[in-house]
């Protein structure tokens, strides 16, 4: 995983350079991630809602689950609104030992691998990430809907 913490961090042309002009030279853009894995998990949870997640590992093999709403927007409050056109917010996630330990409590916990379906699709997140961990509750990582083991 990869990230830019500020302006002045990611690469000139970009397309987080300026925000297509919309960005002041004080302006602060969020943490930008790039999760290699495309395999997602979802859960249905209710009136056709769904939370979306994907487990990315580092070099030594840790894994870590992260988590989307719909179409990766967010649901609280938070300074970069401008960004959720072409970013999906991170809205919480979950450090494991492996990926299959991951793989394990995701399922455990409602979650499977989503098959390709065209009705689906439109509610995934974009494959562009940003951390909205703070605004969002931490809605798993929390114990309020995460079963730990």
């Amino acid at each position: 995983m990869t990230y830019a913490q500020d302006k002045d961090s990611v690469n000139e042309g970009s397309d987080l350079s300026n925000f297509g002009g919309l960005v002041s030279s004080t302006y602060k853009t969020p943490l930008v991630f790039d999760i290699k894995s495309r395999c997602w998990f979802w859960k249905v949870i209710e009136q056709g809602q769904h939370n979306w997640a994907l487990i990315d590992c580092d070099e030594n093999g840790k894994a870590t689950a992260y988590f989307f709403h719909d179409c990766g927007k967010t649901l609280g409050r938070n300074p970069y609104k401008i960004i959720q056109n072409e970013y999906s917010a991170i809205v919480d996630s979950i450090e494991f030992k492996s990926h299959r330990l991951a793989r394990f409590a995701l399922n455990s916990n409602g979650f499977s691998n989503f098959e390709a379906h065209e009705y689906f699709e439109c509610y995934m997140p974009k494959e562009k990430f940003w951390d909205a961990r703070e605004y969002e509750g931490r809605i798993y990582s929390s114990g309020r809907y995460w079963k730990f083991f």
